[in-house]
C-alpha cells in the first residue's frame, strides 16, 4: 500500500490522538501539544514537531519529536526525544520510515529515546542507538499505598461469579493489607532512626517557580563531566505546567540550603480508576545512599498524602538500588531497556567517547516519559 510521509503539524492532533487511543496508548490532548511544542523553552523554528505517515489522506502512523536541552562537560547541547511512536497494524512494514526520519534529522546534537517497549528498543539499537552502560534498567520498584483502592479497581475491572469474588476478597485483600502494614512499620522505624541521625536535614514542599533550583543544578554541573539533562529553574517551571498531573516537589535541605529534591507526579493507570505516584526526577545531596534512602522514605510519606494506590520508582542508577534496600519494595522486571541515545554531532562528542559517556542518573525527566 502506498504511503506518504510529511512533517506533522497541529491540525493533525485529533487524528493522531484517535490513532493512539485505538491502540491503547494514552493520547496527548491539544493542551499537551501546546505545552510540549509551543510553550517548550527549547523549541526552535527549524525543528519538526514530528512526522506522520498518510494513506489516502488518512494518518496511519506518527512519531513525535520533542526538543530538550542537555549539558555535556558543562556545555549546553541540543537534544530531541522521540514521542508516541505508533503505526496502524496494516502499515507496520512502513514503521521504519518514521524511525529513519527521526534518526536522520538535522540541527540536533543528540537523540534520546525513552519509555521504549522491546520492539522500539530493538529497532532503535539497530539504527545505531546505544543504551547507557553505567546505569540500571532491568526492573522498577513498586510500593502499595492503598490496598483498598487496588482491590476496588481489580473487582470493577474483572467480572466474577459472586462466590469467586467472595473467595478472592477473603485472600487477596488481606495479603495487600499485610504488605502495606509491613512496609508502614518498617518506614516508621527507619524514619525515626534517620531523624535522629540527621537532625540538620529537613524536607519541605518547594514551589516550582523557586530560583533555588538554579543554584543546585549549576553547582552540580561544575562537578559533572558526563551527560546531564537540563534541570534548571526554567525547565522545572515548564515541566510543572502539565495540568493533567498532580505534581509535588519535595526539597531536601541540609543546614537550610537546598541540597536535593524529589519530583513526584500522579499518573492515572490506563483503563482503571486508580493512580500511582511516580518519582519522576530526583537529585540526591551527595553519594551517601543513607541520605538518599531518607529522601525515598520522605517521598513515600508524601505519596500517601497524594491519595494514590502505588508509588513507583524506575531506578536509572545503581545508586537507587542501594538506597531501596530495607524499604521492602515489590520488584518488577522489565522486558527491555527503556532508554537509548544516539550522538549526531560528532564535533561535540567524539566517536571514541560515544559508547563510554558517563550518565550521572537517568529518570523519567530525561526523555519524554514525564511530559
Amino acid at each position: 500500500m502506498n504511503v506518504t510521509i510529511r512533517e506533522a503539524n497541529f491540525s493533525d492532533q485529533e487524528q493522531i490522538a484517535a490513532l493512539q487511543e485505538k491502540h491503547g496508548i494514552e493520547a496527548d490532548s491539544l493542551d499537551d501539544w501546546n505545552r510540549i511544542w509551543r510553550n517548550n523553552p527549547e523549541i526552535t523554528i527549524n525543528q519538526p514537531i514530528g512526522w506522520v505517515l498518510e494513506h489516502n489522506n488518512k494518518i496511519v502512523g506518527y512519531i513525535g519529536n520533542v526538543p530538550l536541552a542537555y549539558y555535556y562537560k558543562n556545555k549546553k547541547i541540543t537534544a530531541s526525544a522521540a514521542r508516541g511512536w505508533i503505526v496502524e497494524s496494516n502499515f507496520r512494514n512502513q514503521a521504519l520510515i518514521l524511525a529513519l526520519k527521526y534518526i536522520n534529522q538535522q540541527n540536533v546534537d543528540i537523540l534520546i529515546n525513552s519509555s521504549s517497549n522491546n520492539v522500539a528498543f530493538n529497532i532503535f539499537t539497530k539504527l545505531g542507538c546505544l543504551p547507557p552502560k553505567n546505569l540500571e534498567f532491568s526492573h522498577s520498584y513498586l510500593w502499595i499505598i492503598s490496598p483498598k483502592k487496588i482491590s476496588e479497581a481489580f473487582f470493577l475491572r474483572v467480572s466474577f461469579f459472586k462466590i469467586v469474588r467472595i473467595f478472592l476478597s477473603v485472600f487477596f485483600i488481606p495479603i495487600l493489607v499485610l504488605i502495606k502494614f509491613i512496609n508502614s512499620t518498617q518506614l516508621t522505624y527507619m524514619r525515626f532512626i534517620y531523624q535522629r541521625k540527621f537532625p540538620n536535614i529537613i524536607f519541605k514542599i518547594i514551589n516550582p517557580d523557586s530560583s533555588e533550583f538554579d543554584d543546585l543544578f549549576f553547582s552540580r554541573l561544575e562537578n559533572n563531566a558526563g551527560l546531564f539533562a537540563d534541570r534548571s529553574s526554567k525547565k522545572i517551571r515548564w515541566f510543572s505546567t502539565r495540568q493533567s498531573l498532580g505534581i509535588k516537589i519535595l526539597g531536601c535541605y541540609i543546614d537550610n540550603v537546598l541540597s536535593g529534591y524529589s519530583i513526584l507526579t500522579i499518573k492515572n493507570i490506563f483503563n482503571t480508576r486508580i493512580s500511582k505516584a511516580i518519582l519522576s526526577d530526583f537529585i540526591a545531596p551527595n553519594t551517601n545512599p543513607t541520605i538518599l534512602k531518607y529522601m525515598l522514605i520522605s517521598s513515600l510519606d508524601l505519596s500517601k498524602k497524594m491519595g494514590v494506590a502505588f508509588f513507583e520508582i524506575n531506578p536509572g542508577t545503581k545508586f537507587i538500588n542501594y538506597a531501596t534496600k530495607g524499604l521492602l519494595p515489590i520488584k518488577r522486571s522489565r522486558f527491555a531497556t527503556p532508554f537509548t541515545y544516539k550522538v549526531l554531532n560528532k564535533e561535540i562528542i567524539s566517536s571514541e567517547s560515544m559508547e563510554n559517556i558517563n550518565w550521572e542518573l537517568i529518570t523519567n525527566f530525561d526523555g519524554d516519559s514525564a511530559l
